[in-house]
């Protein structure tokens, strides 16, 4: 598995997993499925914390 920021993901990457992948002991077909999955990751920023100052009970209900 390769974890890379998405500014790193250039069709060479790609192309190296395909070959690596290629001369691989597994076992596929031509007509097997090649899934690629993606995921995007917001980073946090800030502490995590929410003002409250003046704000009703009901309010900070939903926001926390």
């Amino acid at each position: 598995m390769y974890q890379l920021q998405k500014d790193q993901i250039t069709s060479e990457v790609i192309w190296s997993v395909l070959g690596k992948l290629a001369q691989s002991n597994a076992r596929f077909n031509a007509l097997d499925k090649l899934v690629i999955t993606i995921h995007s990751v917001k980073i946090p920023i800030g502490h995590g914390r929410i003002a409250t100052k003046g704000k009703p009970v009901e309010t900070m209900v939903h926001l926390k």
